[in-house]
């Protein structure tokens, strides 16, 4: 069970990686750098990436410093939580390996939240510009579309979202997560 500065380091350490994933799979998926939430993604994260994008130029469209940084948030966050529990100690590999499935966890959560707000915002939202919104339906929509074409909607109901939170959760049970 998780005590309070555990959650504290947790919840943390938590925000810039959940910001530079966004930030990762936005550049991915062509998201115009003029959408406000992308622009708060580049100028919140900006801080961090400046120093290693100086040394370190990104290549196309993959930003690979963002994953870079999001991994060694995600390892200092592990060795941070490991400090607190003096019966816990840790090898490097083991500290690679927690980290990978500590931010892939940290995806799947995101992507479970956007879906969420995804399906919630196609009942309740009727129309107009919503950069939020743009922003989600522009991460979802690349992992829907092949499901949509392999289980068309029934009698007009789409289950493309109810497949893909089946998934993660599979994968998610599958990784020990």
């Amino acid at each position: 069970m998780m005590d309070g500065m555990e959650f504290l380091v947790t919840v943390v350490f938590s925000a810039p990686q959940v910001v530079l994933l966004l930030r990762f799979f936005g550049q991915i998926t062509g998201i115009s750098p003029v959408n406000p939430v992308m622009q708060w993604l580049i100028q919140v994260s900006g801080s961090l990436t400046k120093p290693f994008e100086q040394r370190f130029s990104p290549r196309g469209n993959i930003n690979w410093i963002l994953l870079v940084l999001a991994l060694g948030i995600a390892m200092l966050q592990i060795v941070l939580v490991a400090a607190l529990d003096p019966r816990f100690s840790i090898g490097i590999v083991d500290l690679l390996r927690l980290s990978i499935l500590s931010l892939t966890r940290l995806l799947l959560l995101t992507y479970q939240t956007m879906l969420l707000i995804y399906v919630l915002s196609s009942w309740f939202y009727q129309g107009g510009y919503n950069p939020a919104l743009t922003f989600i339906t522009t991460l979802i929509e690349p992992i829907l579309m092949p499901l949509r074409r392999a289980i068309p909607a029934l009698s007009g109901i789409d289950f493309s979202p109810v497949i893909f939170l089946l998934l993660i959760e599979v994968l998610k049970r599958f990784l020990g997560i």
